[in-house]
């Protein structure tokens, strides 16, 4: 348990050093360039404008979660389903329809479905909490949570490939990129958890170069 730790600690070490110079960056270009404009608040609202581009991707990110779970899991249901009873299975309709989540048993296209179903289902467990941290690092870091929302975004279309084509759970992470999220994962753990800090400062402790 240790060790296991110890591990996951070296793990973050990267990703949260890499994070610390990066909003430290951030704020001085903020300051010293033409993009400080990010920064001013937007009426009504009295959010930074900057935060503008995190919504967006949020939104694109979410309508794309959705048309895959509509179109590429319930294509795939009705798939491996016609497929099923092909094969002679039987109580295919209560196997493999809703509301189950996944389909009942060990056969192939059972297997099939549920690894498709489990790409999309993984990425909606943790999709909440990285909606959270998006937009409270956005109140502070702008250009920072936009890259790492992005980077978010595309490893995760490509961990959703490799899990839903791959014949194991370990085929998600068959291409180079498809671990990256964790990394945009940790970057914005960091980023929200200095936001909050300043919220509750009133001021930009972290960094406090304005």
């Amino acid at each position: 348990m240790g060790s296991r730790f110890v591990g996951f600690v070296k793990r973050l070490g990267l990703p949260f050093a890499l994070t610390l110079a990066g909003s430290y960056v951030e704020r001085r270009l903020l300051t010293e360039t033409s993009l400080a404009f990010l920064l001013e608040e937007t009426p009504p609202l009295g959010v930074p404008r900057g935060l503008g581009l995190t919504t967006g991707l949020l939104v694109l990110t979410t309508f794309w979660l959705l048309f895959y779970g509509f179109l590429v899991v319930g294509r795939a249901r009705t798939q491996c389903m016609e497929l099923a009873r092909k094969d002679g299975e039987t109580e295919v309709e209560e196997r493999y329809g809703l509301p189950n989540l996944y389909a009942q048993g060990t056969s192939k296209h059972a297997r099939t479905f549920n690894m498709v179903q489990r790409s999309h289902q993984g990425i909606m467990e943790s999709f909440p909490g990285y909606i959270l941290m998006s937009l409270i690092s956005a109140t502070n870091f702008p250009i920072l949570t936009a890259i790492n929302c992005a980077l978010w975004w595309y490893s995760r279309i490509v961990w959703t490939r490799g899990y839903s084509a791959g014949s194991h759970p370990r085929d998600r992470y068959s291409h180079p990129q498809s671990r990256l999220f964790w990394m945009n994962m940790a970057a914005l753990f960091l980023l929200s958890l200095l936001g909050s800090f300043n919220l509750v400062a009133g001021y930009a402790f972290f960094w406090d170069v304005l």
